[in-house]
């Protein structure tokens, strides 16, 4: 009989540890990967995405969103800059080489998933390949960069045709691509020289890439030296977007790009990427940034750049590349080095809850009953802890709202084990006032009121 109930006991604890893999975590989490130097990631879905590293010919697959991957390199010695897949199995890699006085790049293309390559084409004296883009599976564009120092500013392409032929855009390199459709694009480039005046700029395609209209420009260069490059550009539509670049610039467009509204921030931020859900709501990540008035190299905004909070939970002090795949799960990519063009790949990390404040157990008893409870202190300035607990494992959803109903936070949309559970509230951006915070599972929903005074 002891031994009936010792058995039991252990199989009641190894199904709380089964469960707790089940149900996800709060927060940013460094994943495991077959190599620590990544450059580019590609996530198709939350299942299905692709890296490829500063190695030779390193590229690698996963069906679990990461959990574990599986390596397929490419037939190459050369670091690989950039991956495009349109489906599981169709995709391109492309790769950078520094040889004596110059760059030699390649590209290779893959239709069974990264275990066969096809050697494709190499780039002309100087020029590499930057960043390669499928809009589907005929669709390609293809971008390089300049590096000499002579006044290259790199080159665009495109192929219809799967990339059996390439034929020159009008415009000159690009980076950062954003499509909303096949046809409907955008993209930021430079023209550089080491005499005179360079610039910056984003432009718009309408015709996949065929051909491009600048939308913006902004001079940046004296000599070889930037001052407020433009890095990055995201559009949610074909009206609002967003454009970031270093010392901390930030523009927002609502009529396509016609006109810009300069919302910049601290000038120790050097915004490297972007990545809104909606025009209120997005992320923006730092390849550079000031630690002591900064914060974080990540930080999300909830007024459509406004404002800034600095993700403290994120373990990466610097990102060159931010995803999103739906409103919870995404990915952001490190940067290691120092110097503005130095940069080379890091660590991926994931959430699965949107980025948001990580919840802390705060008990193993498991609750009789459900249950959400005052928040402490209150009244508060900036910060209140509120905790609430579940008698079984469900789905919790916990939001803050002001005192005329408007949504102003999401801190928990999770599967959750039963427990005990705290998250902080941080309403430094905030007015003061009455707000209220509901927490609604399955089967319970409950609403408390709270006080911020400032």
């Amino acid at each position: 009989m002891k031994r009936l109930i010792l058995f039991s006991f252990l199989f009641l604890i190894c199904l709380v540890l089964n469960s707790s893999i089940t149900y996800s975590q709060s927060g940013w989490v460094v994943q495991s990967t077959p190599f620590s130097n990544i450059n580019d990631v590609q996530f198709l879905n939350s299942q299905t995405g692709f890296i490829v590293g500063n190695g030779g010919g390193q590229f690698a697959i996963t069906s679990n969103g990461g959990s574990t991957w599986a390596v397929r390199n490419a037939p190459s010695t050369q670091p690989m800059l950039s991956v495009s897949f349109i489906n599981e199995n169709t995709g391109w890699i492309c790769g950078k080489k520094d040889t004596v006085g110059y760059f030699v790049s390649n590209m290779y293309k893959t239709t069974n998933g990264g275990t066969l390559w096809t050697f494709v084409s190499a780039s002309g004296f100087y020029n590499y390949y930057q960043e390669v883009h499928m809009l589907n599976k005929d669709s390609l564009l293809l971008f390089t960069a300049f590096n000499d120092g002579f006044g290259s500013g790199g080159s665009s392409s495109y192929s219809f045709n799967s990339g059996n032929t390439f034929s020159p855009s009008s415009g000159i390199g690009g980076y950062s691509i954003n499509f909303l459709n096949k046809n409907t694009g955008w993209a930021c480039g430079y023209n550089s020289t080491d005499l005179g005046v360079s610039k910056t700029y984003v432009n718009k395609t309408t015709n996949s890439g065929k051909d491009w209209t600048r939308i913006f420009k902004d001079t940046i260069f004296t000599g070889s030296f930037s001052i407020n490059a433009v890095s990055n550009q995201f559009f949610i539509n074909e009206n609002i977007g967003f454009i970031c670049g270093d010392k901390g610039k930030f523009l927002k467009t609502t009529n396509g790009g016609t006109n810009w509204n300069d919302l910049s921030i601290s000038q120790t931020f050097f915004f490297s990427s972007l990545y809104f859900f909606n025009e209120s709501t997005g992320y923006a990540a730092a390849s550079g940034y000031n630690a002591t008035s900064d914060g974080s190299a990540l930080k999300r905004t909830t007024d459509g750049g406004l404002t800034w909070t600095s993700m403290t939970n994120n373990p990466i002090n610097k990102i060159g590349k931010i995803i999103f795949v739906d409103n919870l799960t995404g990915w952001a990519l490190g940067k290691s080095g120092s110097v503005l063009f130095g940069y080379t790949g890091g660590l991926l990390m994931k959430t699965i809850s949107g980025g948001l404040t990580a919840v802390e157990p705060i008990s193993s008893i498991i609750p009789d009953k459900f249950s959400l409870h005052q928040n402490y202190p209150n009244p508060f300035n900036p910060t209140t802890n509120i905790r609430y607990g579940l008698p079984n494992a469900n789905f919790v959803s916990l939001k803050v709202y002001d005192a005329v109903g408007n949504e102003v936070e999401t801190l928990v949309n999770e599967n959750q084990n039963g427990g005990s559970y705290s998250v902080s509230f941080n309403a430094v951006n905030y007015p003061s006032g009455v707000y209220f915070y509901k927490l609604m599972t399955r089967s319970f929903s409950e609403t408390r009121k709270m006080v911020l005074l400032k």
